[in-house]
């Protein structure tokens, strides 16, 4: 079950000095979505997941969308990326060696799942009262897994990403009530936007949460998106960058239980 807020940081007092993970599934989804959260001076806990490479280096259509000729190029350049955005604010950034859906042969193992669920309940268990942020699973249903954003076209279609996905079914599952808030991805908020997964994910948990849109500093995300120079490569193409404040949204899209 899911209400509807038009709000501030007010509405987040629970989080503005509480202790918080932040999962982020891929290396600039936390700066790209969570700006609002990000810009608190409390330190926040930040676990990245798809943080690794493969043994052996492999081309992917995404790493090349980006301009990198393997996944050794890549995952190099992009963690470099991902600590130049945390360097100098006051947050802990870890990142965790899972391999992110372009690399995978086979079905991803369910055991991957199931570790993220444990270090999120270890962290709960010693950081009382924390919360934890998961990525709520926004974007197209039908649409393709790549797009570039870049391109002329008012609405991008653009899928969920099944990384995404999996970082919140896995906390879904593993999260006590009232310790799990959903966030909206950007810029996958573009395609679709996260209220229908939000509404689900609430009622296998039974639990009420309230959407809450609040307003960002959007020259603020934009500083943090240019260090992110391959990824707005892919997804921007030619066109208007996510680094130029004039192409982002004034509020990011938040859903946290109630009672």
């Amino acid at each position: 079950m899911t209400g509807s807020h038009d709000s501030d940081w007010a509405e987040l007092a629970r989080i503005r000095d509480a202790p918080v993970l932040l999962v982020s599934p891929h290396m600039d989804d936390a700066w790209l979505s969570c700006t609002a959260i990000l810009v608190r001076p409390a330190p926040i806990h930040v676990l990245t997941v798809f943080g690794g490479a493969p043994d052996d280096p492999i081309s992917a259509e995404w790493d090349a969308a980006c301009g990198f000729s393997d996944s050794r190029e890549a995952n190099a350049a992009r963690s470099a990326e991902e600590r130049q955005a945390f360097r100098g604010t006051p947050h802990r950034l870890e990142l965790m060696d899972l391999l992110e859906h372009q690399y995978l042969t086979a079905p991803r193992e369910p055991a991957e799942g199931e570790r993220l669920a444990l270090l999120a309940r270890d962290w709960l268990r010693s950081h009382p009262p924390g919360v934890i942020l998961a990525p709520v699973g926004a974007g197209e249903r039908n649409g393709p897994l790549s797009a570039t954003l870049g391109r002329a076209r008012r609405r991008p279609r653009i899928a969920p990403h099944p990384d995404h996905l999996m970082v919140r079914n896995a906390l879904a599952r593993a999260v006590p009530p009232r310790s799990l808030l959903l966030y909206e991805e950007f810029p996958y908020r573009r395609a679709g936007r996260g209220d229908r997964e939000a509404a689900r994910i609430a009622k296998i948990r039974g639990e009420f949460m309230a959407k809450v849109d609040v307003p960002i500093d959007v020259r603020r995300k934009a500083t943090a998106a240019a260090h992110y120079p391959s990824q707005l490569r892919g997804l921007c193409g030619t066109g208007p960058q996510f680094s130029d404040p004039r192409t982002l949204e004034p509020t990011e899209r938040y859903w946290l239980p109630t009672p």
